[in-house]
Order: structure tokens, then C-alpha cells, then sequence
């Protein structure tokens, strides 16, 4: 519940009548702030609202997980692409 949340404040981009939020780790790779190569590796999250109090249930959290792990898939994907590309003279 956001509303009862000390760090509602981090979430301030939310309309005003959030309720709730999920925010879920997407695993790219060595998803860390390292250097690879000329490119830099950021931690990235997905970060969802709901206007629910009690909006996120199981199925929507493993909804929640498969969408995270397809988009972890294609930005290591698109990272490697990229990564190759400028390699190239």
C-alpha cells in the first residue's frame, strides 16, 4: 500500500491516487554498473502502479516476472547487437 509507505515520495511520478507499486529487478545480463567494453551496464528495473489497494495478486506478479524476463532477453540481445556494431570499422 503506497499510501502507508515511508518512501512514497520516490514514486511521486505516479498519478496522485496510486495505491500501489511493483517494482521488478530485470536481469540484462551482468546487469551491474561495470564497464563492458565502451559501454557502461546500468541496473535496470521495471516499476509499476495500480489504483488498488491490494492490485498486484500472485498471477499478476508471475504475469509480472515473464514480461521481465522477455525483456531481459531482448536487451541482452540488443546490447550484443550493439556491442558488435561498434566494434566493426
Amino acid at each position: 500500500n503506497l499510501q502507508l509507505n515511508s518512501g512514497r515520495g520516490e514514486f511521486n511520478y505516479f498519478p496522485e491516487k496510486t495505491q500501489g507499486v511493483l517494482v521488478k529487478p530485470i536481469n540484462v545480463g551482468m546487469a551491474t554498473a561495470s564497464q563492458k567494453g565502451d559501454m557502461l551496464i546500468q541496473p535496470v528495473v521495471m516499476v509499476l502502479g495500480t489504483d488498488t489497494v491490494r492490485g498486484f495478486t500472485s498471477k499478476d506478479q508471475a504475469w509480472v516476472s515473464t514480461i521481465a524476463d522477455k525483456l531481459s532477453i531482448t536487451m541482452a540481445a540488443t546490447m550484443a547487437n550493439n556491442s558488435k556494431s561498434q566494434r566493426m570499422p
